[in-house]
């Protein structure tokens, strides 16, 4: 079983919702680089002493826009006390202004932060497992004031041990990295005191369809995630089950034992990666090291593999083959060129001797 972290987003019931966060994250990311000094006022209009060291202050302008944005939202909650809220507000004000130096501001603003729910109690949250699609697929959600975690996976239908095993693997190939995400934002979380700084984060995992045959199951998993920055990044997750036992497999397993498996997937998936846009028309791209180490046969740039009808698919990662602008790709190997190394228990009719012409 193979996880990989890139920069595509896959799934087609995750793909809208994605696409929306990652418009959403790059606009609240190039917000912050242009106004990383700012506060919830205007600086240029600052009058009182402690006004001014929040301005002067990177960490306090943030803090003062995070205090703000909680403050906000505590004011529109549906069982929101405003003449409390307001009392409450007022008191701190009076508070933060009497400091007289940046470490009392600090503090003051981490305080009012947690009191609004922006602090580790309030960004405490838990996995929501809910059966959907009548029944056909599992939906994962932790969604919280600046998380937003999504991920849907599919069941297979029937009951027996290898069709029982099989779902077991499908559930935690997907929540291995929903669950990696969770904690690196508890340890993001921990490094700034618990309190969120920045864009919210996002995560989104989905499938494109199943592939079955007597031998094999298919997912066609892959997902999109943000963590601040200019641009979010990916997951991709083929996996790849015996049907027999439900055991998910390694890239390696598709193929005969012992067998020099990379050289001819390396061969044919370069060949038809030559043929895509931008290489097909700059044969500086195709010479330059970047395209012709990341697809040298090697199994780390053939992790990425998902038998389908028509072949062997191999995606090759962004950054795998040229810088991020290019985004990656997916070509297909055909069955007929690897017939020879492919595994015959698991590929029996792909394998099977041609017959006379």
């Amino acid at each position: 079983m193979t996880i990989a972290l890139a920069t595509r987003t896959t799934g087609t019931r995750l793909r809208a919702a994605a696409q929306t966060a990652l418009a959403l994250a790059t606009a609240l990311a190039l917000g912050g680089v242009m106004q990383a000094a700012a506060a919830s006022f205007d600086c240029a209009k600052a009058a009182t002493a402690v006004e001014k060291l929040i301005c002067g202050e990177w960490l306090l302008g943030r803090l003062d826009e995070r205090m703000a944005e909680l403050y906000e939202r505590a004011q529109k909650a549906p069982d929101a006390d405003d003449k409390a809220l307001l009392a409450a507000q007022r008191a701190w004000l009076e508070t933060r202004d009497a400091c007289t130096d940046t470490a009392c501001l600090e503090q003051a603003y981490r305080a009012r932060i947690a009191a609004l729910g922006g602090g580790p109690e309030g960004n405490k949250g838990k996995v929501k497992r809910e059966v959907v699609e009548a029944g056909a697929a599992v939906q994962l959600i932790d969604k919280r004031g600046d998380l937003d975690i999504e991920a849907i996976f599919p069941v297979l239908p029937g009951d027996d041990a290898a069709t029982r095993a099989a779902n077991t693997g499908i559930e935690q190939a997907f929540r291995e990295p929903l669950e990696g995400f969770r904690k690196q934002y508890a340890e993001f979380l921990a490094e700034n005191d618990g309190i969120h700084l920045g864009p919210p984060w996002a995560f989104s995992l989905g499938y494109e369809k199943v592939y079955t045959t007597d031998t094999l199951i298919a997912v066609d998993g892959g997902g999109y995630m943000y963590t601040g920055g200019a641009h979010g990044g990916a997951l991709y997750l083929p996996l790849v089950l015996d049907r027999k036992t439900g055991k998910p497999l390694e890239p390696a397993a598709l193929f005969r034992a012992g067998s020099d498996w990379l050289a001819p997937l390396a061969e044919h998936a370069r060949a038809a990666l030559q043929k895509e846009a931008p290489f097909n028309d700059d044969s500086e791209m195709v010479d330059d090291d970047w395209f012709q180490q990341g697809t040298a046969p090697t199994a780390e740039n053939y992790g990425l593999l998902l038998p389908t009808a028509d072949g062997i698919r191999v995606t090759f990662s962004q950054y795998q083959v040229g810088p991020y602008a290019i985004g990656d790709f997916r070509v297909t190997v055909p069955y007929a060129a690897l017939r020879d190394v492919l595994s015959p228990p698991l590929f029996p009719e792909q394998t099977a001797a041609p017959g006379p012409q």
